[in-house]
């Protein structure tokens, strides 16, 4: 399913995979370039070329919140097909070394580090990394200040982090609800109230949301930390 551009002018937001992972597509409005966010289907991949090539985008990297198989099966394939680096935190390729997968094998040995506070630059446009261990121990959210031009709306893509109204599940290899909360709380709280939550699946009443909201209503937020 695609929804190219419906809830931002500069994103589109496709659902792929048996687990129906949010796959994003990030613009620079000022050059066409791109950043490919978490792609989720090895099989699906054509659809997402497809998009680059519809909406003439330059895709410049690709960038993964954590390191579960169902937001990692695109990687390799458009790493090479597109001659682009795929990101992710190192302390998540630990799951690709337990996976006889040869394509995630594969992404461990291409993909990149990314490190907290790290910017990302696509073009004109800057995505820093925020790291939120908990789901995951090298999870993290990739945190756009504004758009370069008019649209300074800020946007977090939160991965499994932060869903609406929920949160990721800790109870993994890795995961830690502690450092879930002590995530959401340092990493994610303290940005603005109008940053669009944009998550890793749609497990809300809305396929996105605000921080404000989020912090109104979000039982991990209301029950456990405030």
């Amino acid at each position: 399913m695609t929804r190219p551009y419906g809830i931002h002018p500069h994103i589109i937001r496709m659902v792929l995979g048996a687990y129906q992972v949010n796959t994003y597509i990030v613009r620079c409005p000022e050059t066409g370039d791109a950043a490919i966010i978490d792609p989720g289907c090895r099989s699906q991949c054509k659809v997402l070329l497809e998009a680059l090539k519809e909406k003439k985008l330059t895709p410049r990297c690709i960038l993964n919140t954590h390191g579960h198989h169902d937001h990692v099966r695109g990687n390799l394939t458009l790493s090479e097909r597109l001659n682009i680096p795929a990101f992710i935190h190192p302390e998540d390729k630990f799951f690709f070394l337990e996976n006889g997968d040869p394509d995630l094998s594969g992404v461990y040995h291409s993909a990149l580090d990314i490190v907290r506070d790290q910017v990302i630059r696509v073009g004109n446009l800057s995505l820093q990394v925020l790291h939120t261990p908990g789901h995951t121990p090298g999870s993290v959210c990739f945190y756009i200040p504004g758009f370069p031009g008019d649209d300074q709306r800020p946007v977090l893509f939160t991965g499994d982090t932060l869903f609406v109204g929920d949160a990721g599940r800790t109870e993994g290899p890795g995961g830690s609800l502690d450092q879930l909360l002590s995530s959401i709380k340092h990493q994610i709280m303290p940005l603005p109230g109008t940053t669009l939550v944009l998550p890793g699946h749609d497990y809300g009443d809305t396929p996105e949301s605000t921080l404000e909201q989020e912090i109104q209503g979000n039982i991990y937020i209301t029950d456990f930390i405030l």
